[in-house]
């Protein structure tokens, strides 16, 4: 599209590009691709939500919210559950800092 748009400014603007065939033609073009849509938008049947459907809506999306939310904090605790558990075995396993490097480099 910016190209377009540039190209018919240039059209628009210099006296040296003012091939009126041209511009007219290039016009057509965008005409022809705006009615396109909207035909494609006059197809479309739109209807109005009654209350009622507003309501059912925004409580299916404030539901799905939730669960999402649920999800993120069962996630949460596992990761913060693996974390406590690996502390444990890096501090049981008695290895001093750089022999811990060593090991997870492998990982």
């Amino acid at each position: 599209f910016p190209q377009r748009f540039h190209a018919t400014l240039c059209l628009m603007i210099s006296p040296k590009l003012q091939n009126l065939d041209r511009r007219k033609e290039l016009l057509e073009q965008q005409q022809a691709k705006i009615q396109k849509q909207l035909d494609q938008l006059n197809q479309v049947k739109w209807q109005r939500l009654d209350a009622r459907r507003i309501k059912e809506y925004w409580q299916k999306a404030r539901e799905t919210a939730m669960r999402l939310l649920a999800d993120f904090r069962e996630v949460e605790a596992n990761f913060r559950q693996l974390d406590q558990s690996m502390r444990q075995q890096i501090a049981a396993s008695g290895l001093n800092k750089g022999e811990r490097t060593f090991m997870f480099e492998g990982l």
